[in-house]
Formats: structure tokens, C-alpha cells, sequence
């Protein structure tokens, strides 16, 4: 469960009146099928393998048309090709490829059909201004169709700070800052965690998520002997209690980036934040305002962005509100859906 996959769901439970939402996954559900089964919206496993075939198009493109899809929005690479390949076959439909990372070295073939499927696809989101350039670069023939949509988020939760920092093991008075990331290579939290060990202070790093380098960022941790400072806390839905554990935020990404989704629901929760120089990364970070931007895979800045929040209870409080005014202005889940929704109707209009 990622950002991508928060955001299908926070754009199909604050769906409009006008938009009825299904939610077809290609090969599993997860963690966030359940979730959305329980808000009410259709989840259904199409049972792809490990690869399109075409068979595989032409059942998608059966069901597209049995069920009267008007609008079929693919969110990642693979799901654009299958599902565009599939929308164009089934006619009159529209067809979007939201993008959630940026683009880079991209196959030959992948832009072969990316550039067949050009002429059917209504629209390209991009959640950053750094993805939409991303496009221009790597597949320029689609660029007159981008758009910038950026992530939303619902505001957090309220939750014990207290309560929370019990839970997960924080000593009363000790500093922490929290990551919410899938453990992936370009996620960059092995760089965090070679930052705890850099620290002044004797601060607490919570990482929420999980992925396959989980065990060997376990491993890193006690390696440095800092793993009893280093907290998995496992992947959850509601990331309240992080949150409010939490003294700031940090995304570590050190190869790529979209837009952080878990920036903008700690901005949400009154969290002062920790980026990197990256993608989209700078359009949610205005570095001294609401947080402090430090280069990709630099661990000694890293540390040194977190002491100078962990020791700065007046310049952490002031990033948290100057966050929330950006939070409110640019990143609610209201002003995602409605742009979304938008594009729905505008191509559906034409």
C-alpha cells in the first residue's frame, strides 16, 4: 500500500453524485481492497499474470463494455497499457493514465504503445509539476495532453500524542520523526536510518509501511546499534497515531519521486516536514517555510535537518502552521476530486 493506492481510494470514497466508482485491480487487491470494500465502493480482481496478453485485453475490453464504463482511469504504467489498450478496443470511452512517479528510462516498446495508445487517451494526470516534465521528456507526443493534479489528502485524525507514543515504544520527552514509505530501494529509508545513527539527540524514527527490504533494513538498524530507536511500526490505514507521535515527517526518496502523499497528510496533521531535492518533492516542501529540504541520499544532511527540528520547538511550530495554510490551499481531497472529476467531464463533453 502506497501512495498510489491512497489515492485511488481517496478518489473513489469522496466521489461526486455524477461518479459511481468501481475499482478493478489487475492482479491482487491488499490491504487497501478491504479498506474500500468497507467504505462501500466495488472492488473486483481481474486476475491478470505476470504479463498483458491478449487475452487478457480482450476480456478487459468485454467488461468494459457489458458494464457501460464511461470513463476508464489507469493509475501506473501497467495498468495504462492494459486498461488503454482496452478502452480504445471498446470505443467511445474515455480513457486517463494518471501518473504517480516520474519518468525515466522507459523501453522502447513501452513507448511504441504508449504512442499507439496516444490518439484514444483523453488525458495524462500528473500529480507534480516534476512528473508533467518527466512526460515532456520521455514521451513528448503525450504532453499536449498533460495535466497537474496534485494529491489530496482528508485531514488527519486526531489522536493521543501520548496514548500513541506509549504504543509505540517513544520515551516520554524523547524526540521522534516519522516516514511513511513502501521499502523500496528508491524510497530511500536506508539513508534515514544511517541518519538516526548521526544524530545529536537521541531521537526516535518510526517507519510505517513495509516491502521487500524490510529485513535488511531491520539488519541496518543493528548493525548501527540503533535498533532500539528505529520503530517498524507495519502498514496501516489510518496513520493518526504516527502522525501524532511524531514530532515532524521526513521523505527520504533518493532516486525518484512523484509527489509524497504521506508529506501531505503529515502537513494535514500540523507536521513541520523533511524532503529531498527531487521530483515533486520541492512543490510540497518550500524549504524554511514548512519544512527543510536536504540533497537525495546525503545522510549527515539528513541528520542534520532532523536535530535542527527535533531541538526547535518554535521553528517547529511555525513550518506545522505555515503547513496547514499550504495544506488547506493546495492539497485538500476536495480540490483533487474536483479537478479530477473536471477532466471527467470535460473529455466526456467532447
Amino acid at each position: 500500500m502506497g501512495g498510489q493506492e491512497k489515492v485511488i481510494y481517496n478518489l473513489s470514497v469522496a466521489a461526486g453524485p455524477a461518479v459511481q466508482p468501481r475499482v478493478w485491480c489487475l492482479c491482487a487487491g491488499g490491504v487497501m481492497a478491504g479498506e474500500l470494500e468497507r467504505a462501500g465502493v466495488g472492488v473486483e480482481i481481474l486476475g491478470m499474470g505476470s504479463r498483458i496478453t491478449a487475452s487478457f485485453v480482450a476480456s478487459l475490453r468485454r467488461k468494459i463494455i457489458s458494464e457501460d464504463i464511461d470513463v476508464v482511469h489507469a493509475h501506473g504504467m501497467t495498468a495504462r497499457s492494459a486498461a488503454g489498450a482496452a478502452a480504445a478496443l471498446a470505443g467511445r470511452r474515455v480513457s486517463i493514465a494518471h501518473h504517480h512517479t516520474t519518468l525515466s528510462g522507459l523501453s522502447p516498446k513501452q513507448k511504441l504503445l504508449d504512442r499507439i495508445l496516444a490518439g484514444a487517451t483523453g488525458a495524462v494526470i500528473c500529480c507534480s509539476e516534476a512528473v508533467r516534465r518527466s512526460v515532456e521528456a520521455e514521451e513528448s507526443f503525450l504532453y499536449p495532453k498533460t495535466a497537474v493534479i496534485y494529491n489530496g489528502a482528508p485531514p488527519a485524525k486526531p489522536a493521543d500524542r501520548e496514548q500513541s507514543r506509549r504504543a509505540l515504544g517513544i520515551p516520554p520527552g524523547a524526540g521522534a520523526v516519522c516516514c511513511v514509505a513502501s521499502f523500496h530501494p528508491h524510497k530511500g529509508v536506508e539513508f534515514l536510518i544511517r541518519a538516526a545513527a548521526k544524530l545529536e539527540t537521541e531521537a526516535y524514527i518510526i517507519l510505517a509501511g513495509g516491502g521487500p527490504l524490510e529485513g535488511s533494513l531491520k539488519k541496518l538498524a543493528g548493525s548501527l546499534g540503533i535498533a532500539h530507536r528505529v520503530i517498524f511500526a507495519g502498514v496501516a490505514a489510518d496513520l493518526s497515531p504516527v502522525f501524532s507521535a511524531a514530532d515532524a515527517a521526513v521523505s527520504p526518496s533518493s532516486e525518484r519521486e512523484g509527489l509524497s502523499l504521506s508529506l501531505v497528510e503529515a502537513m494535514s496533521a500540523g507536521k513541520p516536514l523533511i524532503g529531498t531535492r527531487l521530483g515533486g518533492t520541492p512543490e510540497v516542501v518550500a524549504d524554511g517555510e514548512n519544512g527543510l529540504l536536504v540533497p537525495p541520499a546525503d545522510a549527515p544532511a539528513l541528520a542534520r535537518a532532523i536535530d535542527r527540528l527535533i531541538s526547535g520547538g518554535a521553528l517547529r511550530e511555525k513550518m506545522a502552521a505555515r503547513g496547514l495554510e499550504i495544506y488547506r490551499r493546495k492539497f485538500t481531497l476536495e480540490k483533487m476530486r474536483d479537478e479530477v472529476e473536471k477532466v471527467y467531464g470535460k473529455l466526456l463533453l467532447r
